[in-house]
């Protein structure tokens, strides 16, 4: 059921536990924190994040070239701050500043 005046959502859109093991699989097996649960607060912010960019080919992206940046690995810097699904979901910019390249090393 779509509500009047919104369209469905792509073929390929994510949904919160889709999310969660694209992390685990490729941002966990990095050394990134292991999504264990899947909580309410979670939950509210992963749909949100999927409302904004609901491809799973995107979240890939994204993911994928988090786990290329040094930094966002915690190797850089003090070593003591890395990356987690937390800050990923945090708000709408983390992820798209990755998509972007903000975080590339080169940079």
């Amino acid at each position: 059921f779509v509500p009047i005046g919104t369209s469905p959502p792509p073929a390929d859109a994510m949904t919160p536990e889709e999310f969660v093991e694209s992390w685990n699989l490729i941002c966990a097996v990095d050394g990134l924190p292991r999504v264990e649960a899947i909580t309410e607060a979670r939950r509210r912010k992963i749909r949100l994040r999927l409302t904004e960019h609901p491809e799973s080919a995107w979240w890939g992206d994204v993911m994928n070239k988090l786990c290329d940046s040094d930094f966002l690995l915690g190797r850089t810097g003090n070593g003591n701050w890395k990356a987690s699904v937390d800050w990923l979901i945090r708000n709408a910019e983390n992820a798209v500043k990755i998509q972007e390249g903000n975080y590339d090393d080169a940079h």
